[in-house]
């Protein structure tokens, strides 16, 4: 089989070449201090004004979606994010807009409403502090959970999930945390994917019939870990849609990085009710253990598990893992219009490198491998349930950031090449290239 010229090699050559770049660049005098609009207006104490705009340019040749999507795609998407807070005393008001658009968009490009969501409201609350740790918050919001895996207010994606409802946040002594929530997920509009491709504009909106509750709660156990609990629910009863009546119990214990530290993770997920007339048993397992060394370059080593399962035909069971509104980037690669890997019918390995050449330059070098839980199921991501075993194929990913003025300017580049295997390779949907991906983007936050 033909591959195409880009390998892992030459990713890792231009991973080098794009730090020396950078190394070049820093060698100059960085701007003085981060530019916050809010400070330059002049506001009062009681109102802040902040925002962020991203550009981002994306590449993609041999396209490994089944369907009549486009085998090479080049796309620019730009982000804007304004927000403004108003507080006094022991509540507060914010209200959040953003504009994400698609540029370069083709008839038969990768868009959906990940992509695509022209001026609307992100955010719109009112929140209180209640005393003793209580706070309240009541109206649209988003909403990171624990590790981000189930529930996250999205980074490296063009959109943003929120949600419309009522919220409860305490913070105890002994760094003991907890919280409560029901909300109706935003509907991002529009859904059609002619008016996405033309950056047209619709209100989102929520329907009652659409409800995501649950409750976490996450003790210190030591100097270094923590220990998180969780419940959640999703009651998912819309017209034209397979309903759901998901409810998703887990556990996470956690020890973050630290200069000269082992540091680890484990999350487990079982996901429980029915899925149309069919119930759902399903589950989740992540992983990792690695090392931060003290010293210079700050060099990390981490080797990652992700289990996730899938549909078997010998069970009458709903068997396929759903991720809910949780976020995939920083542990699969990136999203855009990549995003080959998700948390879903999955036994992924992952071994992960980083390290710091220079003060405010991060280098990020992961390979990962994509086996099928269960080969009846197929490569989700793709759609495509053609190919014959598990072996899907191998992901290596670099990339490369560069806070020119910290907390303000940041640059950052990166490239995957996913080779595949077994069952990518023997696919009826002519999907059997490999995939190269490419990206570039430049993040003003003020």
């Amino acid at each position: 089989m033909n591959r195409p010229a880009t390998s892992a090699g030459q990713l890792l050559a231009g991973a080098t070449a794009l730090t020396l770049s950078c190394s070049t660049l820093l060698a100059q005098d960085p701007p003085k201090g981060p530019f916050r609009i809010d400070e330059w207006l002049g506001t009062p104490d009681s109102i802040r004004f902040s925002g962020q705009e991203r550009i981002r340019y994306e590449g993609l040749d041999g396209q490994y979606r089944a369907g009549g999507t486009r085998n090479t795609e080049d796309q620019v998407f730009s982000r804007l994010l304004l927000r403004g807070d108003y507080t006094r005393g022991d509540w507060g008001v914010t209200v959040e807009g953003i504009d994400a658009r698609a540029w370069g968009t083709k008839f038969n490009s990768f868009a959906n409403t990940t992509t695509v969501n022209t001026f609307d409201v992100l955010q719109a609350n009112v929140h209180w502090q209640l005393g003793e740790g209580h706070s309240v918050t009541l109206g649209r919001y988003t909403m990171d959970i624990g590790s981000r895996r189930l529930s996250a207010r999205n980074r490296y994606r063009n959109t943003i999930n929120s949600f419309n409802g009522v919220r409860w946040d305490y913070e105890g002594e002994g760094d003991y945390e907890a919280g409560a929530f029901w909300n109706t997920p935003t509907n991002r509009r529009p859904g059609n994917r002619t008016l996405l491709v033309d950056n047209e504009h619709d209100f989102d909106n929520q329907s009652i019939d659409f409800q995501f509750y649950g409750a976490h709660a996450t003790q210190k156990i030591d100097e270094r870990a923590t220990a998180q609990v969780y419940l959640l629910g999703l009651n998912d009863h819309r017209v034209g849609r397979t309903s759901r009546d998901l409810g998703t119990a887990g556990f996470r214990y956690l020890v973050p990085a630290a200069p000269g530290k082992i540091f680890g993770e484990a999350e487990v997920a079982y996901q429980f009710g029915g899925r149309g007339t069919t119930d759902v048993s399903a589950y989740f397992a992540h992983g990792s253990i690695g090392k931060q060394w003290d010293c210079a370059m700050k060099p990390k080593l981490r080797f990652a598990l992700d289990v996730a399962s899938g549909n078997d035909t010998g069970d009458p069971d709903w068997n396929r893992f759903d991720t809910l509104f949780g976020a995939r980037r920083f542990e699969y690669g990136p999203t855009g219009i990549y995003g080959a890997i998700g948390r879903r019918n999955i036994v992924s390995p992952e071994v992960r490198v980083s390290f710091k050449p220079v003060q405010d330059l991060t280098v990020m070098v992961a390979a990962r491998t994509l086996r099928l839980n269960s080969v009846a199921d197929g490569w989700r991501e793709a759609g495509d349930t053609t190919g014959t075993g598990g072996d899907v194929g191998d992901q290596v990913e670099c990339r490369v950031r560069w806070d020119v003025a910290p907390k303000s300017v940041r640059l950052e580049g990166g490239a995957v090449y996913f080779s595949g295997d077994t069952f990518r390779e023997t696919s009826t949907l002519g999907r059997r290239t490999d995939t190269n991906y490419f990206y570039f983007q430049a993040i003003w936050t003020f």
